[in-house]
């Protein structure tokens, strides 16, 4: 597997989350889902933690690459390793529950963003593209 930087690279020793984050992030535009799943698994080999922008990135990354059930797989990764989503991060369940058709997991992160905005961090324009979206999907469905 190809290294975000050889070990013999001057810079190797400064690659941290945030340089990972911006190289996930990359392979979105591209679909490479596989390049970005290589520099997680570097990541945890050489001891840097994710952050909730790694898991969002990658999330994003499979959404974009249509691979709906690992980036379902990531999330439930994301929780169990005890990391706090944000609203990129419920914004991409947005889409990905949309694509897949699970209205009942769509309201569930409403109801999560609901609180959100009660403790101050509200929505933005994004989440209500995604939620009217889904509801036209939902109508769509169901006529």
């Amino acid at each position: 597997a190809r290294r975000a930087l050889e070990p013999e690279h001057e810079l190797y020793s400064l690659a941290d989350v945030f340089t990972y984050t911006t190289m996930i992030s990359q392979c979105n535009s591209h679909h490479q889902l596989r390049r970005a799943l290589e520099l997680i698994a570097e990541m945890r080999s050489r001891a840097v933690p994710l952050n909730v922008h790694t898991y969002s990135a990658l999330l994003n990354v499979c959404l974009k690459a249509n691979e709906l059930d690992l980036s379902l797989d990531v999330y439930a990764q994301m929780l169990a390793e005890g990391c706090t989503p944000n609203l990129v991060t419920y914004n991409t369940l947005l889409d990905i529950y949309n694509k897949t058709g699970r209205w009942t997991d769509a309201l569930n992160v409403l109801k999560l963003l609901q609180h959100q905005v009660r403790a101050g961090a509200g929505g933005d324009g994004h989440t209500t593209s995604s939620l009217l979206a889904a509801t036209q999907r939902r109508a769509a469905a169901t006529s």
